[in-house]
């Protein structure tokens, strides 16, 4: 190799490639300490861009199970009342059946009749006062209330169907005062009943789908938060090699810069003969 005075290329050779290792070292290091191969776009802008998306998906789809398990808290208040109400009901056809005896005499009735009233009004309080963080349940002001559950606000939605206890015949004018009106009273609680057990099996199913929803939604987030981590996160085995190798690289290149700066002092050995 020829010798030059002015121009050291070894010293600068060196140097690039000393700044070179300094940076994959650097890198390395920013790898290890947070967990992540790619820390911006500049690392691996295809990947970077993959792994946003992912995340987008992955944070709508969290929040789309903690919305779901309220919607699924929503329902368990509804169903709740519902069976406080259904009770109520049991109890008020058991005092009619027991009314509609030709051997009571109308005190008895009277006295049959004013737990029949308390039954009704306790579901009347129901209806009028129910709510779940405030929402109105069974008045009939809301007829549903959606939850959404994933990325899409127009798709990934739930609609949870409210029962309207307002259209219940025993909430008004019932009684098992007489024959007359508990056998009246009788036929009333049926119709009751029956959509009252309506009412119950549509929340059963929704919470059912919701359950399902859930599931799926967390299924889903293992594989794409394990596709980000493959995409993304550092290999610390093969990342903590790559740190070795870059500062042997360091160490190496530190030495051989000061060898390389030395190569003038030789021309000069030269010059003096």
């Amino acid at each position: 190799m020829s010798l030059s005075l002015n121009t050291n290329i070894s010293s600068l050779q060196t140097q690039q490639a000393l700044t070179q290792s300094h940076s994959a070292l650097q890198t390395s290091l920013q790898r290890l300490s947070t967990g992540l191969r790619v820390n911006s776009a500049q690392d691996d802008a295809a990947a970077y861009a993959v792994a946003s998306s992912l995340t987008t998906k992955l944070n709508s789809q969290t929040q789309g199970i903690q919305n779901s398990n309220q919607a699924l808290s929503y329902l368990q208040t509804a169903d709740s009342y519902l069976n406080q109400v259904e009770n109520n009901l049991q109890r008020m056809r058991q005092l009619a059946v027991e009314a509609n005896n030709g051997g009571l005499s109308t005190t008895d009735q009277a006295n049959l009749d004013k737990e029949y009233q308390q039954l009704a009004t306790a579901n009347k309080n129901v209806e009028a006062n129910a709510n779940y963080n405030g929402a109105k349940l069974f008045d009939g002001s809301v007829t549903s209330t959606t939850f959404q559950y994933g990325q899409s606000s127009a798709t990934d939605v739930a609609s949870v169907t409210n029962a309207n206890l307002a259209s219940f015949g025993t909430l008004t004018g019932t009684s098992v005062t007489s024959t007359a009106n508990a056998t009246a009273a009788q036929a009333a609680i049926d119709t009751d009943l029956t959509n009252l057990k309506s009412a119950r099996a549509s929340l059963g199913a929704q919470q059912s789908g919701l359950n399902s929803t859930i599931n799926t939604l967390t299924s889903s987030n293992t594989a794409l938060a394990a596709a980000k981590s493959a995409m993304i996160d550092t290999d610390y085995a093969a990342e903590t090699a790559n740190m070795t190798r870059q500062n042997i690289l360091q160490q190496a290149g530190t030495a051989m810069l000061a060898q390389a700066n030395s190569a003038p002092n030789s021309i000069l050995s030269l010059l003096k003969g």
